[in-house]
């Protein structure tokens, strides 16, 4: 899969996982709320780095220019 699908998908999990947090806040259970919003967050900022290609890149850091 490219970068940028999974940015996506990262994204939609974002959502999804913020969706739950909410839910979980007006049913009472702050602390599961907060769980759910933190994953949210980061799936955020996975996705985000996945899409600039900040993440997945080869071990060592080297370059692919031989």
């Amino acid at each position: 899969m490219s970068p940028r699908v999974i940015a996506v998908l990262s994204f939609v999990a974002a959502a999804l996982f913020a969706l739950a947090g909410v839910f979980s806040f007006v049913g009472g259970s702050t602390g599961t709320g907060w769980l759910y919003l933190v994953v949210a967050a980061l799936f955020v900022v996975a996705g985000f780095l996945r899409g600039r290609g900040l993440a997945g890149r080869r071990p060592g850091g080297r370059s692919r220019r031989p």
